[in-house]
């Protein structure tokens, strides 16, 4: 088997290869491959095997999973409750939405999805100043 890296991609490239029979010779990612041959790419870091806790102890994608496995999972999972500061006054009025964002790959976000969350919360924010001046 070849060397994973950024200088095999270039030389298999080289040799006519195409960045999918790369790919699929090296095991990485064809976007990984364009990446490696363009020097788009992040020094390669070895990944840390982190087998602690509940989840990778009972749910790992090499143990085969039982639906009750599953179940006992979620039967696992609890509530986190934060402590607040006693000392701020805060008025609570009720929503009629919710807002969630998630799957953001911090620090590799996609930019354009964050910005369309703080925009939506900036409108949502409009919203109800707009409300809160019309009621007093």
């Amino acid at each position: 088997m070849e060397n994973k890296s950024p200088e095999t991609v270039k030389r298999l490239r080289q040799e006519g290869l195409t960045f999918e029979v790369i790919a699929q010779m090296l095991k990485i990612g064809r976007t990984t491959a364009r990446d490696w041959f363009y020097d788009r790419h992040k020094p390669v870091q070895e990944k840390q095997n982190n087998t602690t806790g509940f989840v990778n102890q009972n749910l790992s994608r090499t143990k085969n999973i039982e639906k009750e496995d599953v179940y006992e999972f979620l039967e696992n999972l609890s509530p986190i409750k934060c402590n607040v500061s006693k000392n701020s006054n805060v008025n609570k009025t009720k929503s009629d939405y919710c807002l969630i964002i998630g799957d953001t790959h911090f620090p590799v976000q996609h930019r354009p999805t964050v910005d369309i969350f703080l925009e939506t919360v900036r409108d949502c924010y409009r919203d109800w100043e707009t409300d809160r001046k019309s009621v007093v």
